[in-house]
């Protein structure tokens, strides 16, 4: 398989355009029940009903009392966030208060190539993007991952409004290599520390934050392999 295309440092979560994500597809079926939907032929749009706690913690191996969710605005590519604190948060504060004291300090006296501010560790995340509508068969979808891998090397242009003109902007996004025996299709992108699969009539997004690279990838195909498996 080619090699992905080189980030510019945008997530595509929110798949902009909606083409890159969607293709030649139906509208989904809105139901609560994933295992409904698939012996039906529908396709659930509620991503909470997916990323469920059951999985969740099961997956991460966290109590009921530190769990939290909540569903994604867009429509168009609904997603639904887990999230919990991390076990050290006191610890990690103090720590970071001290990076960000010595960043500072590093910037003003005038040294170079200090890279991003350090940012606290605070909370681990968990998202779930259903990329754009279902499609009609499984081969389509498919199909629409390889096109959307060919759109994200070659760039994705937005226009958005600053201070009163008009500026575009290409997204690129590096999806390193394949993941192998996950859905049909699956490929990581470790700068955005995330997972892009395919599963039936749908493709799908799964970003992990633990604040650990090998374990972000390790785990996000840990929960793609749940997701999978409540969806069949």
């Amino acid at each position: 398989m080619r090699r992905f295309a080189r980030i510019v440092g945008v997530s595509l979560i929110s798949c902009l355009p909606l083409v890159a994500c969607g293709g030649d597809s139906e509208t989904a079926t809105k139901t609560d029940d994933p295992a409904r939907a698939s012996s039906s032929g529908e396709t659930t749009t509620d991503a909470c009903a997916v990323l469920t706690t059951d999985l969740v913690q099961s997956t991460f191996d966290i109590g009921d009392a530190e769990l939290s969710f909540r569903p994604g605005s867009s429509k168009a590519n609904p997603s639904c966030v887990a999230s919990w604190p991390v076990s050290n948060a006191e610890e990690v504060k103090a720590e970071s208060a001290k990076a960000m004291q010595d960043y500072m300090m590093a910037k003003v006296a005038g040294e170079k190539d200090l890279g991003p501010m350090p940012i606290p560790h605070l909370e681990h995340e968990v998202r779930l993007t259903f990329a754009g509508k279902s499609f009609k068969d499984a081969a389509a979808a498919q199909a629409g991952f390889d096109a959307l891998m060919v759109t994200l090397e070659e760039g994705i242009t937005a226009e958005a409004e600053y201070q009163g003109a008009k500026q575009k902007h290409t997204f690129r996004v590096e999806y390193d290599h394949e993941v192998e025996g996950l859905g049909e299709k699956a490929a990581w992108a470790p700068k955005l520390n995330q997972l892009t699969f395919v599963s039936g009539r749908r493709i799908m997004h799964l970003n992990v934050d633990l604040g650990d690279p090998a374990e972000n990838e390790r785990m996000a195909v840990k929960t793609a392999q749940g997701v999978v498996d409540r969806l069949r």
